[in-house]
């Protein structure tokens, strides 16, 4: 019995090495980028940015990287944003039945990019984080934060703020960030600042604003 105790203990300290080597070999090391290669107007914005790998993974290894211990889990992270996707259907407005397990599958394949907004939405909501992301060309930046059905936001003193960086079809972690003072958008504002009334009269606006351009409003 003690022998067979002990062999059990190795399988499950085996099974543990070898899940700990798999995520070692995923893990991409963080590489910081602080000029020069995010051209235009992020160069000005994104003072420390880190670097953690694509492959149509991108944004889920710096979620992995920021709230998951490393960049090696972003499967998890990946299963994670599905998950939370099948049980809001609210976040895939108008899609039938297949075209919603077309979603899920694309969703938990690793290498493959989805549409964004709907991934994006999710993570949000299951990371309880407001998402910013900056962006290299002209239409702007896009602010996702957690929110009900309604839109109505879900913020509690325990939100974190993931930002990125996109550039290039490609999402990167920023670390640091210079934001001029006629650049600070409301969800910023509103994390930051004391609560109030007008931080989140301000917030819900700028998320239907952020929303009803990536189609989800």
């Amino acid at each position: 019995a003690a022998a067979s105790a002990a062999g059990g203990a190795a399988g499950h300290g085996g099974a543990a090495a070898a899940r700990a080597a798999t995520l070692d070999d995923a893990r991409v090391e963080p590489r910081v980028i602080t000029e020069g290669v995010i051209p235009g107007r992020l160069d000005g914005l994104c003072k420390d940015v880190l670097e953690v790998g694509g492959g149509g993974d991108c944004f889920h290894r710096c979620s992995a990287e920021k709230f998951l211990g490393g960049n090696g889990r972003h499967m998890e992270a990946r299963g994670r944003v599905a998950s939370r996707v099948a049980s809001c259907p609210w976040l895939m407005p108008g899609a039938d039945e297949a075209e919603q397990t077309r979603l899920l599958r694309r969703l938990r394949t690793e290498g493959v990019c989805t549409d964004g907004g709907v991934e994006l939405q999710a993570a949000a909501l299951e990371f309880n984080v407001i998402i910013q992301i900056w962006t290299a060309g002209p239409a702007g930046d896009y602010t996702f934060f957690p929110r009900n059905a309604e839109g109505e936001p879900l913020l509690d003193e325990s939100t974190d703020v993931l930002e990125l960086a996109y550039c290039g079809a490609h999402y990167r972690l920023v670390r640091q960030r210079a934001i001029p003072a006629d650049r600070q958008c409301a969800a910023f504002d509103f994390h930051v600042r004391p609560w109030a009334e007008e931080a989140s009269r301000l917030l819900a606006v700028a998320a239907r604003d952020a929303l009803g351009r990536e189609g989800l409003a």
